[in-house]
């Protein structure tokens, strides 16, 4: 079954963004993964993504934003990995510019074994790791 790093902005788009194309995308994503059809990775740092937006940006109770912390972590066919190069990611962040939290995501183990990140944000695409957009697991 193939895998798929899934970053905080497919979170976010499935969880607040209800209106909109993107959120169907991330629901019809979401819904791939519950149907064992592909696997989904995260590490620690979309969790924290993931509370801290939704707590400061959305103004999400704590409460709330612990209940979608267990869920998340509770997904069928999730699974994580936190084996950061910390070294590559300073490395990355010094000749590209891009976020830190990125570059350490692009640092994992599982992009150094050819993964794929599933996200709207373009600056992976500077990272040398391969990005695609939901849409494009069905089309």
């Amino acid at each position: 079954m193939k895998e798929f790093f899934l970053d905080t902005n497919i979170f976010l788009r499935f969880l607040v963004d209800s209106k909109g194309k993107q959120h169907k995308e991330c629901v019809k994503l979401f819904e791939l993964i519950e149907q064992r059809k592909i696997k989904g990775v995260i590490c620690c740092l979309i969790l924290v993504e993931v509370y801290f937006t939704l707590k400061s940006f959305y103004k999400f109770s704590s409460s709330k934003c612990k209940r979608i912390l267990e869920h998340i972590l509770g997904l069928k066919n999730l699974r994580t990995v936190d084996d950061f190069n910390y070294h590559q990611a300073l490395e990355l962040f010094n000749k590209t510019g891009v976020k830190f939290v990125d570059c350490l995501i692009a640092s994992l183990g599982f992009f150094q074994d050819g993964g794929v990140i599933i996200s709207y944000d373009k600056d992976f695409d500077k990272l040398g790791i391969k990005r695609i957009e939901p849409a494009e697991l069905w089309k």
